[in-house]
């Protein structure tokens, strides 16, 4: 079980992709993804909420990554 906390300031969103074998984090970040399989997600959250998400993963390397655009930037 994954506890998810917001502590940021703006709203986020989470979701958890496993790595293809032999992957790694540069490469997923330039092929926009293709290098790995989405597993599950949170939806939208807003500042200081809190989710659970019930996962079983296998051995490998993940990413987790947020789809929220940062208004500042």
């Amino acid at each position: 079980m994954l506890r998810i906390e917001n502590a940021g300031e703006q709203d986020h969103q989470l979701r958890l992709a496993r790595l293809h074998d032999g992957a790694s984090l540069r490469g997923w970040l330039h092929a926009e993804g293709r290098l790995g399989t989405d597993l599950v997600g949170v939806a939208r959250m807003g500042p200081g909420t809190v989710a659970y998400l019930p996962v079983d993963l296998q051995a490998g390397d993940y990413v987790l990554y947020c789809l929220v655009p940062d208004p500042g930037s």
